[in-house]
């Protein structure tokens, strides 16, 4: 699994609750869009098994990065979660125009954050209808 967020705190807690629920996954964290594409490009085997991009991060915005995951041979496959602190139907459309799998709204508490995670950490990516994009709310909620 790949987090690319540009803010530290919520890379930490991200991490936190990843550790917490589900210590045998591997997480690796990146603090924006180019350093995320430059990991996938540098470490191409084995390919992550999730990728969850910020929406807004410098240099390289989220929905820049899945634009290029979507391009590529190589990652086109990849399950991509947007991750926002943005409800706005706008990013929502262009996250699924884009071809995101899912389109989570950033938990405001670290309880629905350890949700989320296990949430995302049990679900079957490979049977997951492809760019079936939801949204996805701190109560998880699809609307």
């Amino acid at each position: 699994m790949i987090l690319a967020d540009d803010d530290e705190d919520d890379r930490n807690f991200f991490t936190m609750a990843v550790r917490n629920t589900s210590p045998a996954i591997r997480l690796t964290a990146v603090n924006d869009g180019v350093n995320f594409m430059d990991y996938l490009e540098s470490n191409p085997n084995p390919k992550p098994n999730l990728v969850i991009l910020d929406i807004s991060m410098p240099r390289l915005s989220g929905l820049e990065c899945l634009k290029q995951i979507r391009e590529s041979e190589n990652w086109k496959d990849l399950p991509v979660i947007i991750y926002s602190t943005s409800s706005n139907e706008d990013d929502l459309i262009e996250a699924t125009r884009n071809g995101a799998n899912l389109y989570v709204v950033k938990p405001k508490e670290i309880s629905a954050l350890y949700r989320l995670v296990n949430y995302l950490v049990t679900l079957d990516w490979r049977r997951r209808k492809p760019y079936a994009t939801d949204i996805l709310f701190k109560d998880f909620s699809v609307i």
